[in-house]
């Protein structure tokens, strides 16, 4: 999916998820809770566009390595890698 429509999909969804968190018990009706259900594949498509954007800017700074006249170490790659896992993690704690 590309940016652009993962990014509309993930604001459309954290308003329903705002909705979801702010509405009242009192007031779900069935209506309101079909509308505002948060699913499962909502995570799973988080996770799927985090690892390709992941894997596209590990590949553009890899393309850049290999690049004669740019000047990466094989620590800013690992470097990289390792960000986005911590940022990652740490999102979901």
């Amino acid at each position: 999916m590309c940016n652009s429509a993962a990014h509309e999909l993930a604001r459309c969804r954290l308003l329903d998820l705002g909705a979801h968190i702010a509405t009242p018990t009192s007031e779900k009706t069935a209506e309101k809770v079909k509308r505002m259900k948060v699913e499962d594949v909502w995570v799973d498509d988080l996770e799927l566009w985090i690892d390709e954007m992941d894997k596209r800017a590990e590949r553009n700074v890899v393309a850049l390595q290999q690049d004669e006249q740019a000047v990466i170490d094989a620590s800013a790659v690992r470097y990289l890698n390792r960000l986005s896992d911590f940022l990652f993690v740490s999102a979901r704690r």
